[in-house]
């Protein structure tokens, strides 16, 4: 008896092991065509204006040792210091104005920026 529970526990223990070795996230989907004009799209409208404002004097810009903006899935990771930092920003709980700088965004280029996180952070190229 005894050491059919060893066995048993064992092979729970092996199948736990594999099930969890085996978990990976999905990756980002980015759709290529047939992209929805409808939604805000990272590659259409916000790269345009993270390279205009984000990555000038090499804020966000790929080797710069801050986030790099130029990227929909760091971009998407980080979006709530994004929004906080351009909306509310000198608060004590938000951190410095972005851009840093720089004149305060419009509220039509903050919208960007709003919309994109409300639709899913859609991405098409």
């Amino acid at each position: 008896m005894k050491k059919i529970c060893v066995v048993l526990s064992l092979s729970v223990m092996t199948i736990f092991w594999y099930s969890c070795t085996k978990d990976t996230a999905p990756a980002p989907i980015v759709n290529i065509g047939n992209c929805d004009s409808t939604k805000v799209n990272f590659t259409k409208d916000l790269k345009p204006i993270i390279h205009s404002t984000c990555e000038g004097a090499s804020c966000h810009s790929p080797g710069s040792g801050q986030s790099d903006f130029t990227s929909a899935t760091v971009t998407r990771t980080d979006i709530d210091n994004i929004l906080c930092r351009i909306q509310a920003p000198g608060t004590s709980f938000c951190g410095a104005r972005m851009p840093q700088g720089l004149p305060p965004l419009a509220d039509s280029v903050k919208a960007v920026f709003v919309n994109w996180q409300a639709d899913g952070f859609y991405d098409c190229q």
